[in-house]
């Protein structure tokens, strides 16, 4: 019996070479023209069906005795992960680099442009070296835009070692003329594959043992016209004639008026009722024997037939079925054989019969893990209800696998109106748009499930289950919405009505109950909730310890806890190298590289997200923006602008290529942010004038635009900046403060503090800035006051602040001058604005002096001993280093000092 276990998943079928015919003809002309081509990297060979295409480029890959891959294209193939899967399968033994590369895209949840994935690939091929034949056989099946893309990409930087055979009824939709104007191409068209006299003669006396003379070849000239298959259909139904010659010097018309006639005469040949079986087979791409005899009980009680029979009988009659794999089980017709068969078809069947067909090969495939094909022939069948449940019955197995674009491919053959009356198709599409990155569509979808239930009061008829679901999907849409109290409701609600087989759905919730808690306030009981999910029995399952992972992380993050939050980052980064899970290990790197960042560890936060950026791509479309953010301020900061831009414009031109625009509006902020830093404030200022900030909604993110726009509105010398600067920040406090976000909080408030003090109000400047010090201090949050430039220093240093935090103030101050030693040595494009280290004049070499003993708590008297100078001249000196350093004391000098770095502890 057939192995039916997960058959989509199987690459064989679709990359079995073609077998040699036996009947094979060999013909000169067309070798040469091939032996010729040596020089061409890209043969096309393009011509109607029936012509030889896929057999003269078989018989050719045979004669170079060279590596090959061939990929037989069907439908399945309409979308570039499916494409990519096969050639993954394809090439791994000939370029382990190029597969392994493949896969990662495969696991990914939104790969890259098919631009990136062409030269990437093409890259790693080239590194391998040897010779190596890739064939696309039935390219005209091929109508996916992101396909020919890639597959035109592939071809313009083609590595020297490999040839690439494009075999197709149509001429491809690819670009070829640059390719064909440098001579890399080889085209072979139909007036190149017709059969000529010689060959006629010779299929005829291989296959049939007639002699041919020249009356019979005039006469088969005019029938079949050159067409190969043709002729062999003639030959083969006249194969039962007592005077074969006799028959074919009679026969008239022309071979494409007299199909029905011909296949008729085939089938005619065939025992007693096998010809019925064969035509159901026809509504089949690939049949085995365990499928055919699936149909053939669909139409008989009679076992005198059984599958394994039909298969070898279809072989042995020689009805046209190219085997699909190297043992035999899997086959497809020629497709004018096919067409043929399906007329017959339904000469012989009446509707609700084929209807009854398609069901049976649903059912098929359905049981053998093959949901596309399931969903297909129910289709076909007039059923898209029942392709429907397909989805829903295979969902969780594809959920757990992240067969994200899986999920989505079959769920987009379904029609619309099927789609937009189910709750439950409805929420499954809204979770893997999310998946894949597409968050705007998945809050609109979500948007109609909630506008489903209420418009048509159907919740009270909904099993637990669909509630449960529904409620895990309410839980991010209303977290996002900034309403954390009927988050963490949908999310416990989620909890109590799913089954423990929705192991997603509930790592979902899970995590969302855990960040919904802190956005309440309550950070701690978060906390509680995911540890203890930690130890649940579903923990084991990567998917669920991943997501509450994620969730401690999104939970530190807005609670401005950055040592928890790196070393959850370090965790999950654990996890996903361990698991090989690029999804895990983009998330880990982008929280890890923002705790780093912020707490001035730029080395550090460099190396975190380096892996990330290095790879110009990774799978989760947000935790990669924010990687390659990060990377680009740290750019900024060392001075570095041109390579910050480089960053920028990547990251735009990979979200328009990847149609996932959703994220732009930040690197445009960090685009004008740039702008000021390199001094063009023309340009920032009108950034930010035309920003709109919308409504404000959670912030989970690396930077918020809205207050980019706020710090550059702050300094804009524009009618009407500064006001709308006033209106984000008292928005943006507001919110941050009732959503409990301590880490925008914190940016609110110092560009608060900023705001106070242009306009003269130094006491609330003051204030304001003291109150986002005292938040930021056990964080030990750096940049997030650096990085809004010189402006916030006198306001600083003017603040009374005690020990510790005098020892923090000093620290972030210290960082000013660092980042005006890093502009100085690196490019010199910035300019910080900061002549000292935080200080309001730079001490004199002798006041430095005095503060390293003062920090070591000596006296006066010991100070004047130490130094040979009197103490009424320590005294004086004190008091000028007070004066510089803003303090009021030596326990404030010497604590402030520490933080500057002006002495050691």
């Amino acid at each position: 019996m057939t192995d039916r276990t997960n058959l989509s998943e199987r690459s064989g079928p679709k990359l079995f070479r073609p077998p040699a015919i036996d009947d094979y003809v060999q013909r000169a002309h067309l070798e040469s023209i091939l032996e010729d081509g040596q020089k061409y990297p890209i043969i096309v060979v393009c011509a109607p069906a029936g012509y030889g295409k896929s057999t003269q480029i078989s018989h050719w890959v045979d004669k170079m005795d060279v590596p090959c891959a061939w990929m037989s294209l069907d439908g399945s193939h309409n979308e570039l992960g499916a494409f990519l899967r096969d050639l993954e399968a394809g090439v791994k033994d000939r370029s382990p680099s190029a597969a392994e590369y493949l896969q990662k895209i495969l696991r990914s949840s939104e790969p890259p442009s098919p631009n990136y994935v062409a030269d990437a690939i093409s890259s790693r091929m080239d590194e391998a070296g040897d010779e190596f034949i890739l064939v696309l056989d039935d390219y005209q099946n091929i109508t996916d835009a992101d396909t020919h893309l890639f597959v035109e990409s592939f071809l313009t930087h083609l590595p020297d070692s490999v040839r690439v055979a494009i075999v197709s009824r149509r001429t491809p939709p690819i670009a070829l003329s640059r390719l064909r104007s440098r001579n890399l191409v080889l085209d072979l068209r139909l007036q190149d594959l017709m059969f000529d006299r010689v060959a006629t003669h010779a299929l005829v006396e291989v296959t049939t043992g007639v002699s041919c003379d020249d009356e019979m070849l005039d006469k088969l000239e005019r029938l079949t016209e050159g067409w190969p298959t043709g002729l062999r259909m003639l030959l083969l139904a006249s194969a039962g004639q007592k005077d074969m010659r006799k028959h074919l010097l009679q026969f008239e018309g022309r071979i494409w008026q007299i199909q029905e006639y011909l296949i008729e005469e085939v089938l005619r040949q065939l025992p007693p009722n096998a010809a019925k079986y064969v035509a159901t087979t026809a509504i089949l791409d690939r049949f085995s024997a365990e499928l055919c005899e699936s149909l053939i009980a669909s139409i008989t009680e009679d076992e005198a037939l059984s599958g394994n029979q039909l298969v070898e009988l279809i072989r042995d009659k020689g009805l046209f079925c190219v085997p699909l794999d190297e043992r035999g089980e899997w086959f497809r017709y020629h497709h004018v054989f096919q067409e043929l068969l399906l007329h017959q078809l339904h000469s012989q069947f009446d509707k609700a019969e084929i209807q009854q067909l398609h069901i049976r090969a649903a059912k098929w495939f359905d049981n053998g893990g093959d949901p596309e094909e399931a969903i297909h022939h129910y289709l076909e069948s007039g059923n898209p209800e029942l392709a429907a449940e397909v989805i829903l019955r295979h969902k969780n197995s594809l959920i757990v696998n992240s067969r994200w674009r899986r999920l989505d491919r079959a769920m987009n053959m379904l029609p619309t109106e099927i789609l937009e009356n189910s709750i439950q198709l409805l929420a499954l599409q809204s979770w893997t748009s999310m998946r894949l990155g597409r968050l705007t569509h998945m809050f609109e979808v979500a948007q109609q499930v909630e506008e489903l239930i209420d418009g048509e009061g159907r919740s009270s008829s909904l099993n637990d289950a669909t509630l449960g679901q529904i409620s895990a999907l309410r839980a991010p849409l209303r977290y996002h919405m900034g309403d954390g109290q009927a988050a963490l409701a949908a999310a416990e609600a989620a909890l109590e009505l799913l089954p423990p087989s929705y192991i997603f759905e509930r790592s979902e919730a899970t995590m969302m109950r855990g960040v919904s808690l802190q956005f309440l306030g309550d950070a701690a009981a978060g906390r509680q909730v995911l540890f203890e999910a930690l130890e649940h029995p579903d923990s084991d399952k990567v998917i669920f310890r991943s997501r509450v992972m994620t969730g401690l992380c999104y939970l530190s993050w807005p609670n401005g806890d950055l040592q928890q939050l790196l070393q959850f980052a370090k965790t999950l980064l654990d996890l996903g190298q361990s698991e090989h899970d690029e999804h895990l290990i983009v998330h880990a790197c982008w929280f890890g590289g923002a705790s780093l960042y912020q707490t001035n560890d730029l080395d550090a936060a460099a190396e975190f997200v380096d892996r990330i950026t290095q790879s110009k791509w990774w799978p989760h479309h947000r935790s990669y923006v924010y990687c390659i953010l990060i990377m680009a301020q740290i750019h900024a900061v060392r001075g570095k602008h041109e390579k910050a831009r480089k960053l920028c414009e990547l990251l735009i031109n990979q979200s328009v290529e990847a149609r996932s625009t959703y994220y732009l509006p930040e690197v445009h902020a960090l685009q004008a942010d740039l702008a000021c830093k390199r001094g063009d404030r023309v340009a920032a200022n009108q950034w930010a004038m035309e920003f709109d900030p919308g409504p404000v909604t959670a912030v989970y993110g690396f930077t918020v635009p809205v207050l980019t726009a706020a710090k550059i509105l702050l300094h804009a010398q524009i009618d009407g900046a500064h006001e709308k600067a006033e209106a984000i920040l008292d928005e943006c406090q507001s919110f941050c403060e009732t959503s409990n976000n301590t880490r925008f909080l914190i940016e609110t408030l110092a560009l608060q503090a900023i705001r106070y003090n242009n306009i003269g109000d130094k006491d609330t400047a003051n204030h304001v800035l003291g109150r986002a010090v005292t938040l930021a201090e056990p964080g030990r949050f750096i940049r997030v006051f650096v990085d809004l430039g010189s402006s916030i220093v006198p306001i600083l240093n003017r603040l009374d602040l005690k020990d510790q935090q005098l020892r923090y103030a000093g620290a972030i101050l210290a960082a000013f001058q660092g980042d005006s030693d890093q502009h100085q040595s690196d490019e010199g494009l910035g300019d910080s604005g900061i002549d000292t280290a935080g200080l309001l004049e730079a001490l004199s070499k002798r006041e430095s002096e005095v503060l390293e003993l003062l920090a070591k708590r000596l006296t006066n008297k010991e100070i004047g001993e130490c130094l040979f100078i009197a103490p009424d001249t320590v005294k004086r000196h004190a008091h000028n280093i007070f004066e510089k350093l803003n303090v009021s004391d030596r326990r404030a000098a010497r604590a402030k000092a520490i933080g500057l770095g002006l002495v050691s502890d």
